[in-house]
């Protein structure tokens, strides 16, 4: 994810942008990515830009089962409800998962999935997919939205 030039301006923007090229450097350095609320996005997205080098890594998110009409019966993604600006713009975002077991898993479940990043072609795309997945249902989170422009750096 880049931040328009013309957005750059903001004097917060510059510390997302830095906090970003940090999280970059945290995240490549683990052989096991844990992703946070407060870095959802921005560790997914990260991900998506280098695929090569997260494939082979272990992966933990937790999210919502998602299941597109398009998608096979092995085949859904792990999910959260990603703000832009205010609940009413919020749009599905995660990790596509590929097992025998996501067919025994309703849409909207919440869980807790730790897998392998693999790179699959989906729909002529090159993406991320969790694959060897170990999953444990949880209960939805307090908050289950997650913020597109905001990253917390411990």
């Amino acid at each position: 994810m880049r931040i328009p030039s013309k957005v750059c301006s903001q004097p917060w923007i510059h510390i997302v942008e830095k906090d970003f090229e940090k999280l970059k450097d945290i995240v490549g350095s683990k052989e096991k990515i844990i992703v946070r609320d407060e870095q959802y996005v921005q560790t997914l997205s990260i991900v998506d830009e280098k695929l090569d080098q997260y494939v082979g890594k272990e992966v933990q998110l937790t999210g919502f089962i998602y299941k597109d009409e398009g998608f096979e019966e092995n085949q859904a993604v792990i999910s959260r409800y990603v703000v832009s600006c205010c609940v009413a713009d919020a749009s599905v975002y995660g990790l596509l998962v590929q097992d025998k077991d996501m067919a025994n898993l309703e849409p909207d479940t919440w869980v807790n999935v730790s897998g392998i990043i693999d790179a699959v072609d989906f729909n002529g795309r090159k993406m991320p997919v969790i694959t060897h997945p170990v999953f444990e249902k949880v209960e939805q989170p307090e908050n289950p939205y997650v913020e597109e422009f905001y990253i917390k750096i411990e």
